[in-house]
């Protein structure tokens, strides 16, 4: 086209380092538009500038995100399959101490004691899925009375019903465990994946409404690996120190 002005022009993006630790992309893109008329062609010039910060929450969401809540989910299998705890004791306990709830170690494990086996062997809702919904009323749930203050905690728990449910057919004990001999190895495993599943759904749960919570993480607490061996020497030392 006659008088026709410059083409499309970009900008290789710019990268620039703040002091926080983001790393900013720039990109400029400028659009030139010309028409045909008796004048000289008018350009018009769109600029668009997209800024894109890669921070330390933007990274931590990403691998250490997944990380966290795999070591959560092994140390719940852990707790749970060297006999320490039972699966909605181990749920509630790695959950409050590894995403920082608040709770005493002593006081997660009364109020879940209760749970297993169906609310103490009646073959009910999953002592484990239980403890979950106890564990998301911990982080999401409401401080007191109010108007449409618990919507996050209720949105929070169907989903992690649905979850499980959807995973494994069913939420009751009696029918997750209808083919298992309770007290066996067979049964040891088989509650352990779904106490890992459960602990590993809510801290997603979680961290998608506070990821804040990855930079409270107790480490040090959810690298911990007991054997069969420790597991029973802290048990007697428990039992040793209560008298």
């Amino acid at each position: 086209m006659p008088g026709k002005g410059p083409g499309t022009r970009q900008k290789k993006p710019n990268k620039d380092s703040s002091s926080n630790g983001a790393t900013p992309l720039n990109l400029k893109i400028s659009v030139c538009c010309c028409f045909d008329t008796n004048s000289e062609p008018i350009r018009v010039q769109v600029t668009l500038f997209l800024m894109i910060r890669l921070n330390k929450e933007t990274k931590l969401l990403g691998y250490n995100g997944e990380t966290l809540i795999n070591k959560i989910r092994q140390r719940t299998e852990n707790l749970f399959m060297t006999g320490q705890l039972m699966c909605s004791e181990a749920v509630l306990t790695v959950l409050n101490q590894g995403l920082k709830g608040g709770l005493s170690p002593e006081i997660a494990v009364r109020i879940t004691s209760g749970l297993p086996e169906g609310f103490g062997k009646s073959g009910c809702t999953c002592g484990a899925l239980s403890a979950g919904v106890i564990a998301l009323g911990l982080f999401l749930g409401r401080n007191g009375p109010g108007i449409l203050n618990n919507r996050t905690v209720y949105t929070a728990s169907r989903e992690l019903h649905e979850r499980f449910k959807t995973k494994f057919g069913a939420t009751c004990c009696r029918v997750l465990t209808k083919n298992i001999e309770v007290g066996t190895k067979s049964h040891f495993r088989f509650c352990a994946r779904y106490a890992g599943e459960i602990s590993d759904q809510t801290a997603r749960i979680v961290l998608d409404h506070e990821p804040e919570r990855l930079e409270l993480a107790d480490w040090t607490y959810l690298n911990q690996t007991d054997s069969k061996m420790s597991a029973r020497i802290k048990q007697l030392t428990n039992i040793f120190r209560s008298k």
